[in-house]
Parts: structure tokens; sequence; C-alpha cells
């Protein structure tokens, strides 16, 4: 639970606001769904639309990864759990080993979004015989 919280705590940083609001398919029945969290004076969290969960990835590219689901007020009274999730693990390699990305420092994090990928021309390529 403590991960979920530190993550809060960077989007009220970065939103510089006491209220933040995540707005998605709710993961069970996909339906639009708006769940707002305000952060009282008392340092308590008031929840409403729903709940949201935090998966233990790490984005590469923050903009093709949402990194956070949701789930509506009356599904996540339904079942609280968020079900029919798997989070996927990426490797790369690195240095001559593959080693999930997930377990990368900020350097190789930023080393692998600066990666180019190329394609070797046929000719170019050795032909083993």
């Amino acid at each position: 639970m403590g991960k979920d919280f530190k993550k809060l705590e960077e989007y009220f940083k970065k939103a510089k606001s006491n209220h933040i609001a995540f707005q998605g398919y709710c993961h069970s029945c996909k339906q639009l769904t708006t769940v707002t969290i305000d952060l009282e004076d008392d340092g308590k969290l008031k929840i409403k639309g729903g709940a949201v969960y935090f998966p233990d990835i790490i984005p590469i590219d923050e903009e093709q990864v949402q990194d956070f689901f949701i789930k509506c007020d009356s599904c996540f009274k339904d079942d609280p759990v968020l079900r029919d999730y798997q989070s996927c693990q990426v490797w790369s390699r690195v240095v001559g080993f593959y080693r999930p990305v997930n377990s990368f420092n900020k350097g190789k994090v930023q080393e692998m979004k600066m990666r180019k990928n190329f394609k070797v021309p046929e000719k170019e390529m050795l032909k083993v015989a």
C-alpha cells in the first residue's frame, strides 16, 4: 500500500494541488469513469467515483503506457479486487545479458528511451554456409 501512496504524492506534487482526477474506462464494465481524490488538511484522502490501481511497472515511454487502472463505484462495491490483470514484464539486453526493465535504475531507463532501432540491409548480413 505504501507504493500507491508514494505514487499519489507524485501526482499531487505534479498537479500542485490537493485535488486530482483520474479519467478512463472502468477495468470491469468498460464505462467511462472519473475518480477524484482530495487530500484533506489532516492528511486523509477523500476518494469519490471508484478506485485507482497502480501496476508494478516502470513505464519506459510515459506517453504510451497508462500507469493506472480504475474501477467505477458500482464495480468496486461488487468486487474491490482488480481481477484479470497480469503485469507484463519486459526484458532487455544490457551489457551482454538480459535484465527485466522494471529493475533498471534511472540512468538505464533514460538510456533505454534514447535507443534507436535499425535494420541491417540484407546484402550486409553475414550468410552462414
